[in-house]
Order: structure tokens, then C-alpha cells, then sequence
């Protein structure tokens, strides 16, 4: 299933179509495997799910749910 990802930067934001590899969790930390649907890039974003601060760096969304907002 395609999602967005929308990531936090310095200097304003990045969108990008991706697909989910694989996932980990552990002590806490979620790890997610994508891949950009575009340039085939595979990488890892990670979370520690116990933050209890207001930023974020990035969100994932699926195609389905933001057609349909």
C-alpha cells in the first residue's frame, strides 16, 4: 500500500510517495523500513514512542484516508 511521508526539516518540509519494507519495534523505538516509490531509495525512519514533546519529524498517511478527508 502507498503512503505519504511528510518530514520535518530545518528549512521548510519533504513530501514523498513510499511504501513500507519493514518494521521493528523495540525498547520503545519503532523503526520503519520505506522505500520512495520514485527514486527506489530504501531507508529508516524511527520514533521513540515514549516522547512526550510537541515536535515531530516526520508522519505517514495513507493515499485512501487523505482522498477521503
Amino acid at each position: 500500500m502507498p503512503y505519504m511521508l511528510l518530514e520535518k526539516k530545518v528549512a521548510g518540509e519533504y513530501i514523498a510517495a513510499i511504501r513500507l519494507v519493514d518494521f521493528n519495534d523495540k525498547d520503545g523505538i519503532v523503526s520503519l523500513d520505506v522505500q520512495e516509490l520514485l527514486s527506489g531509495k530504501i531507508y529508516t525512519l524511527s520514533w521513540n514512542m515514549e516522547y512526550t514533546g510537541e515536535w515531530w519529524l516526520w508522519s505517514l498517511a495513507d493515499f485512501q484516508s487523505i482522498m477521503f478527508m
